[in-house]
């Protein structure tokens, strides 16, 4: 536990922030204990069988590192963003999804956690400021924030994050910008900043490393 903190930690940290950030870490580690514990518990075996999707999450990193470590042993020049753009306009149908695609925001916050009425705000609005204060909110609040506003990221993979018992969030999350759900201990936060449905042509960056490879 003591090297995992020191690495979670960046050098340059200063003290108390060192401090924060490792309370923060420790008390996720041991939140996610006592989940997974009541978890195991409370779960019937059919909803505790998620084999398939382990498997199918392990795949697709696999694929991925595969992919970035091609790139990196057999590209001897850059190949030109211009390049990639013309391919892909040329051979758009070749690159159509097969199952949603997003860019979005992702936090989970303990209900006992400050400012919750602030978080609801900062949540569902687009100015900067408040995205900003959002942000340094979950850094030191959350017990989860993942940012895939800058990446896009296969949609039945954030809902896995969700509680099980959250509803058809694979409907809310094709036709809803901002989701948020529940459950005894914590509350879950979705906001959509773009999405690419099932059998729409994928973004050009999301197919960047594919077309690099071709």
């Amino acid at each position: 536990m003591y090297s995992e903190v020191l690495a979670f930690i960046p050098s340059g940290t200063s003290r108390e922030d060192s401090i924060l950030m490792s309370q923060n870490y420790i008390r996720n580690w041991i939140t996610k204990k006592l989940l997974l514990h009541k978890a195991i518990e409370n779960l019937s075996e059919q909803e505790k069988n998620i084999h398939k999707q382990v498997e199918d999450y392990r795949t697709s990193l696999l694929i991925h590192k595969y992919k970035q470590k091609l790139i990196a042993q057999k590209l001897q020049a850059e190949i030109r963003a211009q390049d990639i753009e013309n391919y892909y306009e040329a051979n758009k149908q070749n690159f159509i999804l097969t199952t949603p695609v997003v860019k979005a925001i992702f936090f989970i916050i303990p209900k006992s956690a400050s400012n919750i009425k602030e978080v609801k705000k900062w949540f569902r609005s687009e100015e900067v400021k408040d995205l900003e204060k959002l942000e340094e909110y979950c850094i030191t609040n959350a017990k989860k924030f993942d940012d895939f506003e800058h990446k896009w990221i296969e949609s039945k993979y954030l809902i896995n994050l969700f509680p099980p018992s959250s509803g058809e969030l694979e409907k809310e999350i094709l036709s809803l910008k901002y989701i948020e759900k529940e459950d005894e201990e914590n509350l879950y936060f979705l906001k959509i900043q773009e999405i690419c449905k099932e059998q729409e042509i994928a973004p050009v960056d999301y197919v960047r490393d594919e077309i690099i490879l071709i």
